[in-house]
């Protein structure tokens, strides 16, 4: 996930008053430290209401899982695909 991703994804939290910390490699990335890893890790306050908005929804967690490294997420975006009928975005 490169930066501007997840700048797009943080905005889009700041936007719906979700509140979050980045942590992991993508935090230390954004300090200058380069990590072999690249994924996202976040830990969400999150209330109720915040669950029922903001779940993920099939064609988000394909986005995420078929960009990924590990063989079992690249499996898992393909079933996302057939299951639900998901395209590719140009």
């Amino acid at each position: 996930m490169d930066r501007d991703e997840i700048v797009r994804i943080l905005r889009a939290f700041d936007t719906v008053g979700l509140e979050y910390v980045l942590i992991g490699a993508s935090a230390m990335g954004f300090h200058g430290i380069v990590r072999a890893t690249e994924d996202l890790d976040l830990f969400i306050k999150a209330t109720v209401d915040d669950v029922m908005v903001h779940v993920a929804t099939p064609q988000a967690l394909y986005r995420l899982k078929r960009g990924t490294v590990r063989p079992i997420d690249h499996q898992d975006a393909a079933a996302l695909r057939q299951r639900f009928g998901l395209k590719d975005e140009a």
